[in-house]
């Protein structure tokens, strides 16, 4: 549906209000975003100036992303590029053209667990979580992964179900269609 929205906006030369409680549609369907948080507004802007410089009225809304250096990359394949963050080698989503200098991603779209993952070993470490924080429906994890401390958000219920606490190893999955490649100044 949001495609569609997308398309009569564009077609129509509409200007629309588009109200949502998910960042990744507004994201997805905005040219600019306006974020209220308790009946106030919190912070106007782009997308990307929103999703990576987020004012500290917002962050309980929508967190700041992890950002990953990229050290080196290489394209492999037509929209696909292997960056080097360190010790993490991740595939991203990437356009030939501009350089890749570090990648996005948001809290809630790195999937935790104890258990390890049953697919292919792509874009998945064990890490060990630091230090836990316990929100209302959810919890932030400071995650120690190859060297990258990583703020990981998960339910509260996955949390209890799997005993996590500080200390607890785990494995990571950053979820590749969440990945953002950044390549230029912003």
């Amino acid at each position: 549906m949001r495609l569609e929205i997308k398309k009569l906006q564009r077609r129509l030369s509409l200007t629309t209000l588009y109200v949502t409680h998910k960042f990744s549609e507004a994201q997805e369907l905005a040219d600019r975003i306006a974020v209220i948080v308790e009946g106030e507004l919190g912070q106007v802007g782009t997308p990307e100036e929103i999703f990576l410089r987020p004012k500290a009225k917002i962050q309980g809304f929508i967190p700041p992303p992890n950002l990953l250096k990229v050290d080196r990359y290489e394209a492999i394949g037509p929209g696909l590029a292997r960056a080097h963050c360190g010790k993490l080698v991740l595939l991203v989503p990437w356009e030939w053209g501009d350089s890749l200098r570090e990648i996005a991603i948001m809290p809630y779209d790195i999937s935790l667990s104890i258990y390890p993952p049953p697919a292919p070993g792509i874009n998945k470490y064990k890490g060990r979580i630091i230090k836990t924080s316990p929100g209302r429906y959810t919890i932030q994890c400071q995650v120690e992964v190859e060297g990258h401390l990583l703020t990981v958000e998960i339910p509260c219920l996955t949390a209890e179900e799997q005993r996590l606490e500080a200390g607890s190893p785990v494995w990571i999955n950053f979820n590749f269609r969440k990945l953002k490649a950044l390549t230029g100044v912003y």
